[in-house]
């Protein structure tokens, strides 16, 4: 722990090395200017002229040295800056605007989401995976602290999501087979009907027909429906799940994941322009 606690002293003095130099310098030059009547200082051209022959030297080398160093860290931190953008930020941000792609346009309110790389279904699910790669290495240590907070509260709103979204299944299947049976004394026999139309259900498709081949298929018993009476169902349906508790909760935290999922995107966008900006000489 002692160790610890010296590393941790060392980090401090480092990071705020700049800040005691300058506090030294005050100290030294109020010391100085303290002690300056009480110096005898010759007068005579030449030692005058020696002193600040001399005076010259040490301050012009002082800020030589001053430059040197300071042309030399800039380097070292654009270096690191770039290096930080192509392994953390590039990464995470690739793969946040494919997932954003896949719950926008291709899957939303998906019932499967991974947080490792893994085989695409048909209907793309997503895969959060560069964020587990980067905290099981170094990379963590170099990711800065807004970021990591922001990426928890992310995660946090996905698995929150994850947990419960399978609680509207029951619901939508129990509302459905309601309206069946007092609209035309059926019911859907497919076991995971709730399930299957869920998120055409969370998504509020209506006019879309999504119950079509579930209903009007060998496995129901009764003449099939028509396509009016199909719409029909699909809305009446549609109004019950909208008052369902369940379908409420899910939506409210699928629009906490977006909200998060955007608000990540955006802070790895300005970090990565910044970069660009201060370090690559790229036009905003």
């Amino acid at each position: 722990m002692k160790d610890v606690n010296k590393i941790k002293i060392k980090i401090n003095l480092y990071k705020y090395r700049y800040l005691i130099y300058l506090i030294f310098l005050v100290i030294v030059l109020l010391i100085f200017i303290k002690l300056l009547p009480y110096i005898n200082i010759p007068t005579d051209a030449t030692t005058i002229g020696v002193v600040g022959t001399l005076l010259g030297a040490i301050v012009g080398g002082i800020f030589t040295l001053i430059g040197s160093i300071y042309v030399n860290n800039k380097q070292l931190t654009s270096n690191f800056e770039i290096k930080r953008k192509n392994i953390i930020y590039r990464p995470l941000y690739d793969e946040l605007l494919e997932v954003n792609k896949i719950i926008t346009e291709e899957n939303p309110y998906p019932t499967y989401i991974v947080f490792e790389k893994r085989t695409q279904t048909i209907v793309r699910h997503p895969q959060f995976d560069a964020w587990n790669r980067i905290k099981s290495d170094s990379r963590i240590l170099e990711t800065p602290k807004c970021l990591k907070e922001q990426y928890n509260k992310l995660v946090e709103n996905i698995k929150k999501y994850d947990e419960i979204r399978s609680s509207v299944n029951l619901p939508i299947k129990n509302a459905l087979n309601e309206e069946l049976e007092k609209r035309f004394h059926i019911s859907c026999s497919i076991t995971n009907i709730g399930d299957v139309i869920s998120s055409e259900i969370l998504n509020n498709e209506a006019n879309k027909y999504f119950l079509k081949s579930y209903i009007n298929n060998t496995f129901n018993h009764g003449e099939n429906l028509s396509d009016e009476q199909i719409l029909e169902v699909e809305q009446a349906l549609l109004n019950k799940c909208n008052e369902i508790d369940e379908v409420k909760n899910v939506r409210n935290i699928y629009n906490d994941w977006i909200t998060e999922q955007n608000k990540t995107i955006e802070l790895l966008e300005n970090l990565i322009i910044e970069i660009g900006i201060k370090y690559e000489k790229q036009r905003s």
